[in-house]
């Protein structure tokens, strides 16, 4: 990551499966990262610890993540360059949809980070303010890490609820690789989205046709 020239570096949440006693230490290489780093949380990570033994429940990610210099984006925004930066999370939808508003006003252009992309395509105040200058990235699909052809993708949806495995879509269309286009499902403004498949795991101790993956992102 220190070697890539870019602006930022975002997270889409889940940082830890299971954490350890020395939680600090196993997240203390996020600290050398050179670049300004942004996060979005999941519902796990909100619950890190909830179910651990004391010496871990005690020590949250929202006191964790901040001391190591990711900037958590919950009922918040950053500017990046000319790019301003949208936190979105299952609670704060009213609120994020004033600043979308206020954004789309302007023309300025739009990341939207989020880790479920169903928090944001479930709130219709949301949808209303998105254009074809807002980019959406999510994860929580963990990409199916375990990446089997006609099966994955199903999993994924019964699972998570999301038609979005991994990569690049239009909203309103869904490309596939040979890009065909499907027809309309929801909303009539265009946004464009980016599921991230990410670098760890969860139950299974492997992945299947699933690397993990840092996306480095060209907006132009």
């Amino acid at each position: 990551l220190n070697r890539l020239d870019v602006d930022a570096v975002l997270f889409t949440g889940d940082w830890l499966y299971h954490a350890g006693a020395d939680i600090v230490g196993q997240m203390m290489m996020v600290k050398a990262i050179n670049k300004p780093c942004f996060t979005t949380m999941s519902q796990a990570d909100f619950e890190q610890g909830k179910h651990q033994p004391d010496i871990i429940r005690n020590v949250k990610l929202t006191d964790i993540l901040p001391i190591l210099g990711v900037q958590i984006l919950h009922n918040h925004t950053a500017n990046l360059d000319q790019v301003q930066l949208f936190g979105v999370s299952a609670d704060n939808g009213a609120m994020m949809a004033r600043l979308l508003e206020k954004n789309a006003k302007n023309q300025q252009p739009s990341i939207i980070l989020t880790h479920d992309i169903k928090n944001l395509q479930g709130n219709a105040q949301l949808l209303a303010h998105l254009n074809e200058r807002c980019l959406v990235i999510a994860g929580q699909t963990h990409g199916g890490q375990m990446n089997v052809k006609g099966v994955t993708p199903k999993l994924v949806k019964a699972m998570t609820g999301s038609r979005y495995l991994s990569g690049f879509y239009i909203a309103n269309y869904h490309l596939t690789k040979n890009t065909k286009i499907k027809k309309k499902t929801f909303n009539t403004n265009n946004y464009q989205v980016w599921i991230n498949t990410g670098i760890g795991m969860i139950g299974l101790p492997f992945r299947l046709n699933c690397p993990p993956q840092i996306d480095v992102l060209s907006i132009i």
